[in-house]
């Protein structure tokens, strides 16, 4: 790699344009839903995988020109934003989950909410601060910067974890333990199992950045391209897919249980199909 280059090696095109494709397709996909539902927690998803694909869009930019310090420096930035624009609504949906199933949580439900989504502001914030500080012209800047990096996601990586077994164990008590009469319908099950499913991917996520950042840029996962695209950008496509289901008509706006079973036999009697929760997020 030249001095002046940004990449050791030349980015693929064909990935690039897939990623593009598809993010630029889910944004779509749910922005349209958001809308319709006013699921309006969503729009950070929407955000992020606008971000994702203009993220995928500088890298086939960087294909054609591996020295051009702007489009590298954007996509960096923008694949550090995407995911955790994404997570911000995988978070408040959790805790808005568990809110109406009256979980016995780590965290009230009441303040999860607002705390999550600070604690997500503030990781965005510093993300974006140690990547302007990488793409810095400055060698102890740029070093700083790696650092910083990896710190944030640290705390990051901790922070999706306690969310995930929040998550795992106030449903495993619930289930066992039902309070105030409020059963998991089966419905509401798939919707917990995509909602574990994300924060799973979330974390692994989080553990393929930090492993990026300790193999050094002649590592193994710096110096080879598909390795981001498998365990990175693409990594988050399949459960983007399946958080469709929580914008299924007519359910996102009911209860995520069911105090017995005549109360759903009589919301589908009104025709408003069988209730799961007041999930008005996404």
């Amino acid at each position: 790699m030249s001095s002046t280059a940004y990449y050791p090696y030349t980015p693929d095109v064909l990935f690039a344009i897939i990623g593009v494709v598809v993010y630029t397709i889910l944004a779509g996909i749910h922005a349209f839903q958001v809308v319709s539902k006013e699921a309006w927690d969503g729009s950070f998803m929407v955000l992020g995988c606008l971000a994702q694909a203009m993220g995928c869009g500088a890298r086939l930019i960087s294909s054609w020109d591996i020295h051009d310090k702007w489009s590298w420096a954007a996509q960096k930035l923008l694949l550090l934003w995407g995911p955790a624009l994404i997570m911000s609504t995988v978070s408040l949906s959790s805790s808005e989950f568990a809110k109406a199933y009256k979980a016995n949580s780590f965290v009230p439900p009441r303040i999860a909410r607002p705390l999550y989504f600070s604690l997500n502001t503030v990781l965005l914030l510093l993300m974006s601060l140690s990547a302007f500080m990488e793409v810095a012209t400055a060698e102890n800047e740029v070093q700083a910067g790696r650092e910083f990096l990896r710190a944030v996601l640290i705390i990051r990586l901790v922070f999706w974890t306690f969310i995930l077994l929040d998550n795992t164990a106030s449903h495993n008590d619930h289930h066992y333990k039902p309070g105030d009469n409020v059963h998991l319908t089966p419905k509401s099950e798939e919707y917990y199992l995509v909602l574990r499913g994300f924060l799973f991917i979330a974390v692994i996520h989080n553990i393929m950045q930090l492993l990026r950042l300790y193999s050094g840029p002649d590592g193994f996962m710096n110096a080879t391209e598909w390795p981001l695209y498998a365990f990175d950008i693409y990594l988050g496509t399949r459960p983007l897919l399946e958080w469709r289901i929580w914008y299924r008509p007519g359910e996102s706006k009911k209860v995520v249980g069911r105090k017995d079973v005549q109360s759903q036999y009589i919301g589908n009697a009104r025709g408003r199909g069988p209730s799961f929760g007041r999930i008005t997020v996404c």
